[in-house]
């Protein structure tokens, strides 16, 4: 199936200072269009995050940014890109593991009652007490779920229920 105007698209975002070569950007475009994401937005925000770390996969980049936008846990690919980066920044992905933990628990986090910023937050502030991985911290926010779902009611929002046992949320601060 052909893109309508891709090569102006490629030509626009490469000329913009973002992908190793043509060939990256029409592969990411393409792949964008696969998962029919909004094509320059959600390109430029893989290959923005990927500009700055650059020992990330722009392919690996588009998917989580994908899974955080379909989840509803961030609005939009832009939003959603500015929120990994930051999250990058201050450490989220010091166990390696960020974007694949965020690509296969985006439907979790979702599921826990989180946004993608009090995820990414809740991440960093678990590889700031000592986990070794983002996925540590994911799995850990599940236990906790399921242990003090009975002492909250029933709620089944992480947040909801720290809230009633009276824990501050790290995500909040």
């Amino acid at each position: 199936e052909t893109i309508p105007n891709a090569d102006k698209l490629i030509n626009k975002i490469f000329y913009s200072d973002l992908g190793d070569s043509i060939t990256q950007v029409g592969a990411l475009v393409t792949q964008a269009h696969q998962i029919k994401a909004p094509l320059d937005e959600a390109v430029t925000a893989a290959l923005e995050l990927t500009k700055v770390f650059t020992d990330q996969s722009p392919e690996q980049t588009l998917n989580t940014l994908n899974q955080l936008v379909v989840n509803k846990l961030e609005p939009n690919f832009t939003q959603a890109g500015d929120d990994l980066v930051t999250a990058f920044q201050n450490g989220a992905n010091r166990g390696g593991d960020l974007l694949t933990t965020l690509n296969l628990n985006a439907t979790a986090i979702h599921d826990l009652g989180l946004t993608g910023p009090q995820a990414l937050s809740l991440i960093t502030s678990g590889l700031d007490a000592g986990f070794t991985s983002a996925d540590a911290v994911l799995k850990t926010l599940e236990k906790i779920k399921v242990n003090v779902q009975g002492a909250a009611g029933g709620s089944n929002a992480v947040a909801d229920t720290l809230r009633m046992l009276h824990i501050a949320n790290p995500a909040d601060t």
